[in-house]
């Protein structure tokens, strides 16, 4: 995340973050309720060979992203975000690039624990984001594939 502020305040024509503060403090808020609300949980999860302890992190994994899901929806009403499918509208920008590697696990937890964010209306804001994003070419040619990933987290996975 420090790498991605200083090339944000760096080169800010590259405009991956909003030009006013207050733009800029919601999409730190949005990056904090990630670090804290949906993160610890995917890793609990992977790290936990009990189910007793997966559901209940499972379930505070999905309180998280159905907040984030109400955040998606209320940015993307902002006239500053041009309705998606990105945090910044239609540019692939700072939240991208800073939360794309925890979205990302998400495939590795379908994976070893068979457990996935539902394709629901409560999370068809975050669901849609997570898929455009993923298709972006951005997104795509960095990122290590879905069977890197799951290979990646062999040999931690309880």
């Amino acid at each position: 995340m420090t790498i991605v502020d200083y090339v944000a305040d760096s080169f800010p024509w590259a405009n991956l973050m909003p030009y006013d503060a207050i733009g800029r403090a919601q999409l730190r808020m949005f990056v904090e309720l990630f670090n804290s609300r949906f993160n610890p949980y995917i890793f609990r999860i992977l790290m936990s060979g009990s189910v007793e302890v997966q559901k209940p992190n499972f379930e505070l994994l999905l309180a998280g992203a159905r907040e984030a899901n109400i955040h998606i929806v209320q940015q993307w009403q902002r006239p500053s975000s041009g309705g998606g499918p990105f945090w910044l509208g239609n540019r692939f920008g700072y939240v991208e690039i800073v939360l794309a590697p925890v979205v990302n696990t998400l495939v590795v937890l379908k994976h070893y624990r068979g457990v996935e964010i539902p394709e629901t209306i409560e999370y068809a804001a975050f669901n849609h984001w997570r898929s455009e994003f993923a298709k972006s070419p951005l997104f795509v040619k960095p990122c290590p594939s879905n069977q890197e990933m799951i290979a990646a987290f062999e040999k931690v996975v309880v």
